[in-house]
């Protein structure tokens, strides 16, 4: 999911949800999100055959972190290449 933001249909990031113990309930046009150990949790996705917005993965990710369900994201020191060597 943190590899890409792209591609990610409404059902997919349903399913993500769902496995982390979420219920989804129909809204309008929208799919509402809750889990009931979160009761002041509350995400809203699109109901849309097209690709969602990569807004709503990044979304979700924090959401996930922000609740304890995923280990946040650790930026790598190295990434810049440098390896401190001469």
């Amino acid at each position: 999911m943190r590899n890409s933001y792209t591609g990610w249909k409404t059902n997919d990031l349903l399913s993500l949800y769902e496995g982390f113990g979420f219920i989804i309930k129909h809204g309008g046009s929208h799919e509402v999100v809750k889990h009931p150990d979160f009761p002041r949790f509350r995400e809203t996705i699109s109901r849309t055959s097209h690709e969602l917005s990569p807004g709503y993965i990044r979304d979700a990710i924090a959401n996930l972190e922000r609740l304890g369900l995923i280990e946040p994201e650790v930026e790598n020191d190295n990434e810049s290449g440098v390896t401190g060597e001469s």
